[in-house]
C-alpha cells in the first residue's frame, strides 16, 4: 500500500469529499493496514478465496456474485436511500447474466464492496480492495484539487 496515515488523515479532513467517500476510503484503508500488519505476505485474493469456499468447492467469480448480491438485498431491503437502492439493482441484474467479461466482474466485486461498506457489511471481495484504494484516493485527489 503506497499510502500512509498522514494522507489519509489530510484527505478526510477536505470539506469538499461527501462522507462516503470519506467512509469507503477510511474502511478500505483500515482493512488494508489491518492486513499488512500481519505476518507474512498479503494474498487478498487467498482471503477471497477461503471465504468463499462452500464444502470443499471455491466458488466461480459469478456464484461469488450472486450470493452476495442476494445477501446485500436483505441487508437493504428496509434502506430508503435511493443510489444504494438503484446501485443494488444493477448488481442483482447484471450479475445474473449468463456471461461476464473478467472486467465486469471486477467492476461488480468493486460495487459490492462499496455497498458492503455503506452497508456496515463485512467485506468479502478482498481481491480488489487494493486497486479500490488507489481508484478512490487517486479519484479524490483530482476532486479535491479541481475544488469539486
Amino acid at each position: 500500500m503506497n499510502y500512509n496515515i498522514n494522507q489519509l488523515e489530510e484527505l478526510l479532513k477536505n470539506k469538499e469529499l461527501t462522507f462516503s467517500d470519506k467512509k469507503i476510503i477510511y474502511q478500505l484503508y483500515g482493512l488494508l493496514k489491518g492486513l499488512e500488519n500481519q505476518e507474512g505476505p498479503v494474498k487478498l485474493s487467498e482471503y477471497e478465496d477461503e471465504i468463499f469456499t462452500v464444502e470443499g468447492k471455491i466458488l466461480s467469480d459469478k456464484e461469488r456474485l450472486r450470493l452476495v448480491a442476494e445477501d446485500l438485498n436483505i441487508t437493504a431491503k428496509d434502506n430508503e436511500d435511493f443510489t444504494i437502492k438503484t446501485t443494488l439493482d444493477m448488481l442483482n441484474k447484471i450479475s445474473k447474466r449468463n456471461y461476464l467479461a473478467p472486467s465486469m466482474v471486477s467492476f461488480l466485486k468493486k460495487l459490492a464492496v462499496k455497498l458492503q461498506i455503506l452497508l456496515g457489511e463485512e467485506i468479502t471481495f478482498y481481491s480488489v480492495l487494493e486497486e479500490m484504494l488507489d481508484e478512490e484516493m487517486s479519484k479524490t485527489l483530482t476532486v479535491v484539487s479541481r475544488g469539486r
